[in-house]
This record gives structure tokens, C-alpha cells and sequence, in this order.
């Protein structure tokens, strides 16, 4: 089995879960518009996954999400792993929330094709999914010390997921900024931002232990 280290964790297998998510929603895109008038707003991830909105590709962003939540599951382990001697409360409820944010992408996945976009147990699921993964990105950021700029971003962010799940019909997809879609937009880079860091603060702390081990004698 591959040994993971915190530098290819940043460089191959986040860059890697991104990109395979952004390639294939940007396929399932493609299809979904093809012979329509191109706008942003319809196309949200849940539209994307759906037989009823995409029939023809639909297949492809569900695969794509599945396959994007598999490879940030073994990223959230691998931090947990890393992190659970330097903070671990932190690290558990972490790797427990991001658990649970990553599981309920799994499970919108497995069941897009047999649920409608606006039936609750797919709002509850999609809900889920968000706070989970960017808590528990928060939560592994505060044992890994981080500086206070992501911090407060992350933190940011949360209250925003915390009020739109309560204010939901803020969604009145009118206007760009409005719309879900911008909403996952900010979703996706602001998982890209915090996972990167993190893994590039698990770097940091992974060299300076080799320095002291070197140091012993």
C-alpha cells in the first residue's frame, strides 16, 4: 500500500479530488446545456445528478462525486492520523463531522436517481454534507494551529451554511449571487483553500519533527 505523506497529500490527492470533480461536473455541464442557452444558475450539483433535469448526464457527476468524497475520506483519515497526538479532541471531532459531511455526499450520490432535488431527505443530506466537511475542515485547522486568516474564513463561512440552512428561501435564484450554484462554487474553493492548508500545515510539522529526530543523538 502507497504511504501517504503530508506533501503528497497536498500535491496529488487533493489536487486530484478537486480535479476529478471539476472535470466531471464540467462534462455533465456540457451535456446538460447542449441545444439550451447557456446560464449558470440552473446548473447546480443536484440538477447535475439528476435523471429527471440531465437524463443523459447525470451518471457522470454522480460518479465524480462519489469518487471526489472516497478520495477526501482517506485525506480527512490521513489528517486525523497526523493531528490526534497534537490535539485529540480536535482531531476526532474533526475527522467525525467531516465524516459526516462526507458520508451525506455519498449517500445524495447513491440516491440522485431515485430522489427528487427538492424532496427534504435530499435538502437534509445536501445541508449535512456542507456543515459537516467545512466543520470538520475548521475543527482540524484549530489543532493544527492555524493562522488566524483561515480561521476566521472557515468560521465565516459556517455561520453563513448555519444561516442559510435556517433562511433557506434566501435562495430565490433571481440573481447570481442568490443562487445555489454560487453558493457551491464557494463551497468548492473554500474546500480546496482549507484542505491545502491543512495539508500544508501537517507538512510543516512533519519536517520540523525529522529536524528534531536528526537533532537527538
Amino acid at each position: 500500500m502507497l504511504r501517504l505523506t503530508p506533501r503528497f497529500v497536498r500535491r496529488a490527492l487533493i489536487p486530484a479530488s478537486h480535479f476529478i470533480f471539476l472535470a466531471g461536473i464540467g462534462f455533465s455541464s456540457a451535456i446538460f446545456y447542449c441545444g439550451k442557452p447557456f446560464h449558470i444558475k440552473p446548473a447546480t450539483v443536484s440538477v447535475l445528478m439528476s435523471p429527471l433535469h440531465n437524463p443523459q448526464g447525470y451518471g457522470i457527476a454522480i460518479a465524480a462525486t462519489a469518487l471526489t468524497a472516497l478520495l477526501l475520506i482517506r485525506t480527512v483519515l490521513f489528517s486525523y492520523q497526523r493531528l490526534r497526538r497534537k490535539g485529540p479532541k480536535l482531531a476526532l471531532i474533526g475527522a467525525v463531522m467531516s465524516a459526516f459531511g462526507l458520508s451525506a455526499l455519498l449517500a445524495i450520490a447513491a440516491l440522485s436517481p431515485f430522489t427528487r432535488i427538492d424532496s427534504w431527505p435530499h435538502i437534509i443530506l445536501a445541508h449535512t454534507a456542507l456543515i459537516g466537511i467545512c466543520a470538520g475542515i475548521f475543527c482540524h485547522l484549530v489543532a493544527a494551529r492555524a493562522t488566524l486568516l483561515p480561521l476566521l474564513a472557515h468560521c465565516g463561512f459556517l455561520v453563513v451554511l448555519f444561516y442559510l440552512y435556517v433562511a433557506w428561501r434566501f435562495f430565490a435564484n433571481h440573481t447570481l449571487l442568490t443562487s445555489l450554484t454560487s453558493l457551491e462554487c464557494v463551497f468548492c474553493l473554500d474546500c480546496a483553500v482549507g484542505f491545502w492548508a491543512l495539508a500544508k500545515l501537517l507538512e510543516r510539522h512533519w519536517k520540523e519533527a525529522k529536524v528534531e529526530v536528526s537533532k537527538r543523538p
